[in-house]
């Protein structure tokens, strides 16, 4: 009966206004650490270093190769 008491609280406080206000921060908090607009440079700047990362990888493979010949 517990988990059911829980819910019914909330239910009962969901449109309090400190409820509300939890709820209005938490979406701000969202939109803006998680919208495309925040994330969408992070990922490419991921993929950009990811990249980078490769060539480096290629150029010493390369190296490797070269000095063994």
């Amino acid at each position: 009966y517990r988990f059911a008491d829980e819910i019914d609280k909330l239910m009962d406080t969901y449109w309090d206004d400190e409820t509300q206000d939890v709820i209005d921060r938490a979406k701000n908090h969202a939109d803006k650490y998680y919208s495309w607009d925040y994330r969408a440079p992070k990922w490419i700047e991921m993929f950009e270093l990811m990249d980078i990362e490769d060539e480096l990888e290629e150029q010493s493979d390369a190296e490797r190769v070269s000095t063994v010949l």
